[in-house]
């Protein structure tokens, strides 16, 4: 059963068990009303838009089989609340934070002691300067995607480059500061890369990769 609402949102009904909640994908995200706590056994979720509504946060921290979460509308005042909501997804393997318009990502993330443990995808958008602490914790993340997140560069390759089963890296624009990407022969750093991708670095001039890096 599929029902199709006039929100550009799409809902998958499997055996009486409403398990997909699939919106549009855009920067604009969706209103959910309240009292999606009660779908217990919703596993995917996104783009939902929390910049107006806090109490949403509060019933997503209850969708414990959540595998999938996207959310945009992140700020200063709801992002602790939002870290809080995300700590016990235990099942959660793909996120996606996007920041509020021009606002950025700057120390909301740095709320969540404990990330997700079984993440296999993460997606930030918005400004940053420096990435979480807590991602070097993300033993099984695979796939990440930046943008305009504004990192120092130094500081930053050294934290990905540690992620055990990173395979695939999206850089996209102004997701670092400098204008060089330089990445050095750092034995035991990006073992199991396999795909780097570079688009709209708007003030990168130039990008080396050293003879057996990667």
């Amino acid at each position: 059963m599929e029902i199709t609402t006039n929100r550009h949102a799409i809902i998958f009904v499997c055996s009486g068990k409403l398990l997909n909640i699939a919106l549009n994908q855009d920067s604009c995200g969706v209103d959910v009303p309240r009292g999606i706590s009660k779908l217990k056994a919703l596993q995917t979720m996104g783009v939902i838009m929390v910049a107006n509504e806090k109490a949403i946060l509060n019933d997503i921290s209850m969708l414990i089989h959540l595998r999938k979460l996207g959310v945009t509308g992140i700020n200063k005042e709801n992002c602790q609340q939002f870290c809080s909501a995300i700590k016990n997804l235990n099942l959660l393997k793909s996120l996606s934070v996007r920041a509020e318009e021009q606002q950025g990502l700057e120390g909301c993330l740095d709320y969540l002691l404990t990330p997700p443990a079984k993440l296999e995808s993460l997606k930030l958008y918005g400004s940053l300067v420096k990435l979480p602490t807590w991602i070097t914790e993300l033993k099984y993340l695979q796939k990440l995607k930046l943008w305009r997140t504004r990192l120092q560069y130094d500081e930053a390759i050294i934290k990905l480059g540690n992620l055990p089963y990173l395979e695939v890296l999206n850089l996209w624009m102004d997701s670092f500061a400098g204008e060089e990407l330089c990445f050095h022969l750092l034995p035991g750093k990006f073992t199991r890369l396999l795909v780097l991708a570079l688009a709209e670095l708007q003030n990168v001039r130039s990008v080396k990769i050293h003879d057996r890096s990667l």
